[in-house]
C-alpha cells in the first residue's frame, strides 16, 4: 500500500452524490488492498455484526453537541406538551411518538425511517454520531465490538490499532519475531518496526487511517498499516475515519452497524466483564 495515499479521502468517496455506492471507487479499492481485505471489510460493514457501545454518562455534559441537541429537543417537547394540555386533556399514542426517549434507557440507534415521527431523537442521534466521529483525542468512552459465530466477540481499538482477532495476532507475531534478532529492546523494536513518526509540520498529513496520538500538535504518528491490517480494523476505519456520510449511511440509513447507548456505569462494567477481555 502506498504511504503517500490519503486513505481517509479515498474511503470518503465510497458514496456518490446520490448516497449510493460508487462502483468505480469500489473496484479501485478492491485492487488496492491485499488478501481480499477490502471485500472482507465491506462484507463486515453489511453483516449486522459490527457494534458500537458508548457510555452516555461520559458525554452528557454542557459542552457536548448532543447535550445541546437534547436540550433543544426537550424544550420543544415541553412546549408541545403545554399546547396539548391547553387544547386537550387526552394524550393519544400518536402524540407520544414525538417524545425523546429518556437517557436512562439503553437502546440501539434509530434509523432515518423514524425521523418523520421522532425528529428530536434523530437530532440527538446526529449529534451523537458527530461526537463519535470527531473524537480524535478519545475523550468519549466507546467500544468497538464484532459479533463472531461460535467464537468470543472480537474487540477492535482504532486508537492503538489493535484487534483481538487471530489474523491480527498472526500478522503482529510475524512482524515481531521475524525481526527479533535486530534489536534487544522490545519496545524500541515495535516502535521502529510498526510506527512512522512525522515531526516536520510541513509534512503533516490529513489522513486519519492508522493515526496514533492524533491530539498531538508537535508530531504525527502512523501505524504501518501495510504491515498489519485485518478486516475488522479496515471496516471500522472506513466507518469512523472517512466521512460523516459514510458513518450515517451504515448506522442510520442501512442500520448495518448497531450503536448501543449505555446509560450507567454498572452496565458499562458488565460489558467489559462479559465481552472485552
Amino acid at each position: 500500500m502506498d504511504k503517500t495515499v490519503n486513505y481517509s479521502e479515498l474511503f470518503s468517496q465510497l458514496l456518490d452524490n446520490e448516497g449510493n455506492f460508487n462502483n468505480s471507487m469500489l473496484t479501485f479499492l478492491y485492487y488496492m488492498f491485499p488478501r481480499d481485505l477490502f471485500i472482507r471489510a465491506l462484507s463486515l460493514l453489511e453483516s449486522n455484526d459490527m457494534m458500537i457501545y458508548i457510555l452516555e454518562e461520559a458525554i452528557n455534559n454542557d459542552n457536548s453537541v448532543i447535550a445541546e441537541a437534547q436540550r433543544t429537543a426537550t424544550l420543544a417537547d415541553e412546549s408541545n406538551s403545554a399546547k396539548n394540555t391547553i387544547t386537550s386533556t387526552n394524550t393519544t399514542e400518536d402524540d407520544k411518538q414525538g417524545a425523546v426517549p429518556p437517557l436512562n434507557a439503553t437502546i440501539p440507534i434509530v434509523t432515518d425511517s423514524l425521523g418523520e415521527n421522532n425528529p428530536g431523537e434523530i437530532e440527538y442521534m446526529n449529534g451523537l454520531l458527530k461526537d463519535i466521529y470527531n473524537d480524535d483525542d478519545y475523550q468519549l468512552l466507546y467500544r468497538l465490538i464484532v459479533k463472531s459465530d461460535n467464537e468470543p466477540p472480537i474487540y477492535v481499538d482504532l486508537k492503538d490499532w489493535t484487534c483481538s482477532c487471530s489474523e491480527y495476532c498472526e500478522l503482529f507475531s510475524h512482524e515481531i519475531f521475524s525481526n527479533e534478532g535486530e534489536k534487544k529492546d522490545v519496545d524500541s523494536a515495535i516502535q521502529d518496526l510498526l510506527v512512522t513518526e512525522i515531526d516536520d509540520i510541513e509534512e503533516f498529513k490529513d489522513d486519519r487511517i492508522g493515526q496514533l496520538d492524533a491530539h498531538s500538535f508537535s508530531k504525527q504518528q502512523y501505524f504501518k498499516i501495510d504491515k498489519i491490517m485485518c478486516s475488522h480494523l479496515l471496516a471500522y476505519s472506513i466507518l469512523l475515519r472517512s466521512s460523516m456520510d459514510i458513518l450515517k449511511y451504515f448506522v442510520q440509513k442501512k442500520s448495518n452497524v448497531l450503536l448501543f447507548r449505555i446509560t450507567n456505569i454498572d452496565e458499562w462494567l458488565k460489558l467489559h466483564i462479559n465481552i472485552i477481555v
